[in-house]
Formats: C-alpha cells, structure tokens, sequence
C-alpha cells in the first residue's frame, strides 16, 4: 500500500484541521475494525505455533499466556506466594473510601496531559460552544475567537 499524502498541518486553519483529525479518526476506526475481524478470523484458521509467510506478510502464532493469581497460589508453597506478593495502593479502593470529589482523592491525583475527544458535534456541543461564546459577551470580556478558531 501506497502511504497517504500528509498535508503541511502548520499550514492549516484550526476548523481544517479538526475536521481532517475527525475524519481521518473515523477512517482509521473502520480500519482497525476490519483488521480485528480479520485477526479473529485468522485466530479461528491458525491453531499451532510457529511462523507462516504469505508473500511479503508473516503471520507469528504462539499461545497467549498471561500470569493467575489463582494458579499460582494453587501450586506455589506458601513462602513463594508470598514473596510475589505486594502491597499498593489502588485508584478503585481509594475512590470507594474517599469519595471521587473528595479532596483527600483529588489531592492524591495528579494531572499528567490533556484528553482531546473528536467527535461529530452533538446539540449539547453547540449550546455548550454558543454558552461560553455569550458569556464572554456578557461579561464584558472580548472574544478574541474567530469562527473558525476554538477558544483552546
């Protein structure tokens, strides 16, 4: 397969560019879709280890093994279960006793990024967008965005 053009996003106004992200974000989910059908498919046809060529592709099986605690407590002695063992804290158990708005909880967290959801725009995303943009006129503050260009 041939590799796409990529387009200079430097060059590209912010409205161009969110929609390129969004529909190149739906094109790659139709894609993996399809490649995940076609693994299963694969998984269904392909039942020992080993390394098959087909043209200039490889296929590599071999089993998926993954670690239980219930295997390991049932065959290791005691002395070995405990020595794989170990005590930490977890996120589930400190959200159930502290609460999840609590400030002890939030204080234990600590903001590492930002999450960007791209997504056809619903009517709450509109009122929302609409919401911030006539509040800044009623309060007094000037809107420096453009039609084209989010407040971020």
């Amino acid at each position: 397969m041939e590799p796409e053009y990529e387009p200079d996003f430097s060059q590209m106004k912010t409205a161009d560019l969110a929609t390129y992200a969004h529909q190149m974000k739906i094109q790659a989910e139709v894609a993996e879709k399809r490649a995940e059908r076609a693994i299963e498919e694969l998984k269904e046809r392909i039942q020992e280890e080993g390394t098959a060529l087909y043209g200039d592709t490889a296929v590599v099986a071999f089993p998926t093994r993954r670690f239980s605690a219930k295997n390991a407590k049932a065959t290791l002695t005691p002395a070995q279960y405990t020595a794989i063992c170990k005590y930490k804290p977890d996120s589930k158990l400190a959200k159930k006793i502290l609460g999840e708005k609590s400030k002890e909880y939030q204080n234990s967290c600590e903001t590492y990024g930002w999450t960007l959801r791209i997504r056809d725009a619903t009517d709450e995303d509109h009122e929302v967008a609409l919401g911030k943009s006539v509040l800044s006129e009623t309060c007094g503050v000037e809107d420096s965005v453009q039609d084209d260009e989010p407040p971020f």
